[in-house]
């Protein structure tokens, strides 16, 4: 059986976010590391960023973060794959993704290499421009994987494989110098046919470290699963449709909660970041979740760092969710200005949302909300709506997005079709973008300054924390997050002073 080696590259991250350990498990190649074990082949993961979380080089204005180079045959001890495949998700990240690429092609150079993530899903051409590729995954990896997997025993080597590549779906590869995209992979229909991560393939002490000095844990240690894919939605500058389509896929309540008891036993896990990009699309599967947490007397913390959206909520799912251990909820509130929530397509109710928001604070979870400022036809005054909609809206902590032009999205096609410039660095925490009436230096600042005034408000209204506080562990967590709420608001201003600048330590 071929033998498979995926490689999570080094991060590449501003100052601000490397004064904590950066690094997290890369659950999109260990779910695939899982599907192929199950299928009987041979594999390894590479994790460059996790297995060199404390070793930094400053390049220009970032920081790598990740082994060298010359130590990754010493962690491979002498595994020769026959297929490589390279995760790049990210844009920011797709420069070191290539270099990644490039190392190890001298290091294999017989192997065949194949990249996958979200932005090889949204910009698949160009990515397969590399010379040194042999083939872009576009979307849902787990079957495409396979399928190469299975190509290359029935050929025996990569020379032989490019006959076989044009009838595996998702995938686009060179011939004779013309790209060739095969048909669009469908997505498995069934999430719980898909094994749990192969977490055991991944340096997972690692990613523990350092976590007791991170004040928005609750509890440590802790670590991140998925419970869905994709998301209905349609939002314009959102790119998850570029990768599940505007599809949504939920696990089973029984096998999320068989993944959580999994994680305590193994690795003492005691809390649990759900990444979902859409946890409540189905209220009742949610709701089952919490009732299976629930009644098999699990003692476990969760929150939903993605964001969760408030609107398909209700009263009795927030208490649910309570009750079943979650003690902080994210909600991508978005835009207070009801222009931009018509043009972004994040139409609802707003009453409702502060209602429930009030509510959650009410029963002791914290609340976050998410915001985005500088989209291209906004005006300052269209800004300060959503400054004051976060004031109003009863979020413990406002979070505030410069709009960025993601690949793939609606609003990279308006930022092009207006002649707006379109950012190399894809950050939605650095600096801000030039837009048509506002500079990025201008969304900058708004943005840090909206920060500390909420932060600032929050202080204010300190009788709101003794909701909160039901416990002992509760006390000890509020004292973390009111010592980081006065830093925010004492921290001197910096001058473009990023997001993740003025909320990390």
């Amino acid at each position: 059986m071929a033998k498979i080696l995926f490689v999570h590259p080094a991060g590449i991250f501003e100052k601000s976010e490397i004064r904590l350990n950066p690094s997290y498990p890369p659950l999109g190649i260990a779910y695939l590391a899982s599907f192929l074990l199950a299928n009987k082949h041979s594999v390894r993961i590479l994790d460059i960023l996790g297995e060199g979380y404390n070793i930094t080089i400053q390049h220009g204005k970032n920081f790598r973060v990740g082994l060298p180079f010359k130590d990754i045959q010493r962690y491979l001890g002498g595994y020769q794959p026959d297929i490589i495949g390279i995760t790049n998700s990210f844009t920011k990240n797709s420069e070191e993704a290539h270099i990644t690429l490039k190392k190890m092609r001298s290091l294999f150079p017989e192997s065949f290499f194949i990249m996958g993530g979200a932005h090889c899903s949204v910009l698949p051409g160009g990515v397969i421009n590399d010379p040194l590729l042999d083939a872009v995954c576009i979307g849902e990896g787990e079957m495409t994987m396979l399928e190469i997997a299975n190509a290359f025993d029935h050929n025996g080597s990569r020379a032989k494989m490019y006959e076989s590549l044009k009838y595996i779906p998702g995938i686009a590869f060179k011939k004779d110098e013309t790209t060739i995209f095969t048909k669009k992979r469908k997505l498995l229909k069934d999430a719980d046919t898909i094994p749990f991560p192969a977490r055991q393939l991944l340096p997972m002490e690692n990613y523990f470290v350092g976590q007791d000095k991170n004040p928005f844990y609750y509890r440590h240690p802790i670590t991140t699963i998925v419970t869905s894919r994709g998301c209905p939605n349609n939002c314009m500058y959102c790119s998850v449709k570029s990768v599940w389509g505007r599809s949504w896929r939920g696990r089973s309540a029984e096998s999320v909660v068989d993944e959580i008891v999994e994680l305590q036993q193994k690795y003492g896990v005691r809390e649990v970041a759900i990444l979902d990009d859409s946890m409540s699309c189905n209220l009742t599967r949610l709701k089952n979740i919490c009732h299976e947490i629930i009644n098999r007397n699990i003692n476990i913390k969760w929150c939903t760092p993605n964001g969760i959206a408030i609107w398909l909520l209700d009263e009795e799912s927030i208490e649910l969710m309570k009750k079943a251990g979650c003690y902080r909820l994210t909600f991508g509130l978005e835009s207070g200005d009801s222009e931009t929530s018509k043009i972004i397509k994040k139409k609802y109710d707003k009453a409702k949302a502060i209602h429930l928001i009030k509510y959650a604070n009410k029963i002791g979870i914290w609340t976050i909300g998410t915001f985005i400022i500088g989209f291209p036809w906004e005006k300052r005054s269209s800004i300060e709506n959503t400054f004051r909609y976060a004031m109003n809206s009863h979020v413990d902590l406002a979070v505030f997005y410069s709009a960025y032009p993601f690949p793939g999205t609606e609003l990279h096609t308006y930022f092009r079709d207006k002649g707006l410039s379109l950012p190399l660095d894809s950050s939605v925490t650095t600096g801000g973008i030039d837009t048509l009436y506002m500079t990025g230096v201008e969304i900058a600042r708004l943005r840090n300054s909206f920060i500390r005034k909420v932060a600032r408000n929050r202080i204010l209204h300190f009788y709101r924390i003794f909701y909160k506080i039901h416990s002992l562990e509760d006390i000890k967590f509020v004292c973390r997050i009111a010592k980081k709420g006065l830093e925010i608001v004492l921290k001197p201003h910096k001058k473009n002073e990023s997001t993740s600048g003025v909320l990390k330590d």
